[in-house]
C-alpha cells in the first residue's frame, strides 16, 4: 500500500512533466501556426471531457451507495447487539450474565480490532461470535 507523501509526490511529478511539456510545446510549435488544428480538436477535447465527467459521475455515485450500504450494516449490526443485551434479561442468570458479557466483549472486539484490521485491508474474522452463539443455544 502506497503512502500519501508518495501520492503527493507522483501528483507534483505529472503537474511538472506536464508544464514542462506545454512550455516546450509553446516554444516548438507556435499559437498562429496551430489555430487551423483547433476546429478539429476542439469538438474532439469537448466529447473526451464530456465523457470522463459521466464516468466520474458513475463511480462517485457508486462509492456513496456502498459508503452508505457500510453503514447501514454498521447500524444493524449495532442495533442487533443491543437487542441481544436486552433479550438477555429473559434468561435465567447464570446465561445472562454470559451474554451480556460476551455482547460487551464483542461490541470492545469490533471497534478496537475488526475495525482496524478492515482498515487496514485486511479480512475479518468472526471467531468472537462462537462463543455467543454457544451461550444462547
Amino acid at each position: 500500500m502506497r503512502s500519501s507523501f508518495l501520492d503527493i509526490v507522483v501528483i507534483c511529478f505529472s503537474i511538472a512533466v506536464s508544464i514542462l511539456l506545454l512550455y516546450l510545446l509553446q516554444r516548438l510549435w507556435k499559437p498562429s501556426s496551430r489555430s487551423g488544428h483547433n476546429d478539429v480538436i476542439g469538438p474532439n477535447v469537448g466529447v473526451i471531457g464530456t465523457t470522463y465527467a459521466v464516468l466520474l459521475a458513475f463511480m462517485l455515485s457508486n462509492v456513496w451507495i456502498d459508503f452508505h450500504a457500510a453503514e447501514t450494516n454498521a447500524e444493524q449490526e449495532s442495533n442487533c447487539l443491543v437487542n441481544l443485551f436486552r433479550l438477555a434479561n429473559t434468561l435465567p442468570e447464570p446465561q445472562r450474565t454470559q451474554v451480556r458479557q460476551l455482547t460487551r466483549d464483542y461490541a470492545n472486539y469490533v471497534l478496537d480490532r475488526e475495525w482496524k484490521i478492515l482498515d487496514q485491508g485486511e479480512g475479518m474474522s468472526r471467531g468472537i461470535v462462537r462463543p455467543l452463539w454457544d451461550t444462547l443455544m
